[in-house]
C-alpha cells in the first residue's frame, strides 16, 4: 500500500487536490487484462469548478482553450506516482473528461 497525492490542474489553476490510498489490482481492471496489463484499475475523479475558481480558470483561457494537468506535486507529502487511465484501461472505460455546462 502505497499512497500518493495527486493534484489536477485547468489552465494552471489547481481545481482539485487529494491522496488516493493505493494503486489497486484485480479483475475489476478487467480492460487493463484486455489490453496485456495486470489488472491495474486505479479510482476515478471528480471536481466542480464554479464561482470565484471558475473565473480564475477561464481569465488564464487563451484562443478558447482549457488545459487540464495532472501530477503529483513536486512538495507532496505522498509522492507515490500517477498513471492516467484512456478509454482501454483501467476500471472505467472513458477517458480524461472535462464537461462545461
Amino acid at each position: 500500500v502505497s499512497p500518493t497525492t495527486v493534484r489536477v490542474s485547468l489552465n494552471d489553476v489547481d481545481v482539485h487536490n487529494s491522496t488516493l490510498p493505493n494503486h489497486p489490482f484485480d479483475t475489476r481492471g478487467a480492460l487493463s487484462y484486455l489490453r496485456g496489463g495486470k489488472g491495474a484499475y486505479g479510482y476515478l475523479l471528480h471536481a466542480t469548478v464554479e464561482g470565484e475558481l471558475l473565473q480564475r480558470v477561464l481569465a488564464d483561457a487563451r484562443e478558447g482553450v482549457v488545459r487540464l494537468r495532472c501530477g503529483v506535486p513536486p512538495d507532496a507529502l505522498y509522492p507515490g506516482g500517477l498513471t492516467v487511465y484512456g478509454s482501454s484501461s483501467g476500471r472505467y472505460p472513458l477517458p480524461p473528461t472535462i464537461l462545461i455546462a
